[in-house]
């Protein structure tokens, strides 16, 4: 009973864990990537510069975020599908750089976002 009461006092000492609300991001730095049927990829990394990322594409697209830009990379790394005109959140790791592959010409826009 002992060890029930004390695993019990411990989930309600223990701190709740960070949850991010998007309207608490602000915008950093905004960068366009024209996207067509062959990769087009960011000349710049990422880097430590914003928290997370905020990706919203004219056309649908598929979109990686790796740690270097090459041809090479993209048969490792995964895509993610972005529908067209859709925005999608994802949490920057650091350092990296995002490609964009899309079966129309379309406009990528990557937007670096922090708390």
């Amino acid at each position: 009973m002992k060890k029930w009461l004390a695993l019990i006092s411990l989930f309600f000492l223990a701190s709740p864990a960070y949850a991010v609300d998007i309207a608490d991001l602000i915008a950093r730095e905004t960068t366009t990537l024209t996207l067509s049927t062959s990769p087009a990829d960011m000349e710049t990394p990422i880097s430590q510069r914003g928290d997370y990322l905020r990706l919203n594409c004219t056309v649908a697209c598929y979109v990686a975020i790796m740690p270097v830009s090459s041809t090479t990379a993209l048969k490792s790394s995964p895509f993610m599908y972005l529908p067209a005109n859709e925005t999608a959140y994802h949490k920057s790791p650091g350092n990296q750089v995002v490609v964009g592959l899309g079966a129309d010409a379309g406009v990528l826009t990557i937007t670096i976002m922090s708390p």
